[in-house]
């Protein structure tokens, strides 16, 4: 939605984001003041969106800042930063975010667990592409 309605402004992001490196949420910080959470979560609270949506569109890159919803809100963060893993879309930069410890000790995940997670979207992933393949022709 910021790109489509603000293209000046994610386009200036953007390109600091490819000079000076870094992560997406800095250069929004820096150039715009707030990032995309903080402008997600005020047109949430504009179109009157469920209290647990607002937390999860808020909080999603630091979940441990949530008060209310915190399952849903690192279970969501969590699905971000392995969507990033995988290169199933992205935020604009390469830098991969690492999943917070607070979204990791909810649940209970190590790096064996998180492997085997990351194996299996990865499946879920591949499965969904030869779907869609096979609807497209």
């Amino acid at each position: 939605m910021l790109h489509r309605y603000f293209s000046d402004y994610c386009g200036a992001v953007l390109q600091n984001v490819r000079r000076d490196g870094g992560t997406l949420l800095d250069a929004e910080q820096a150039h715009l003041g707030v990032t995309h959470a903080h402008i997600g979560a005020q047109l949430a609270t504009l179109w009157q969106f469920a209290e647990n949506y607002l937390s999860v569109i808020l909080h999603h890159h630091q979940p441990a800042e949530a008060k209310k919803y915190q399952r849903l809100v690192c279970l969501i963060h969590v699905t971000d930063v392995l969507c990033w893993e995988l290169e199933f879309g992205s935020g604009g930069d390469s830098e991969v975010p690492e999943i917070d410890e607070h979204a990791l000790d909810r649940f209970g995940l190590r790096e064996r667990g998180l492997d085997h997670l990351r194996e299996a979207v990865k499946a879920e992933f591949e499965n969904a592409e030869l779907f869609l393949a096979a609807l497209s022709n």
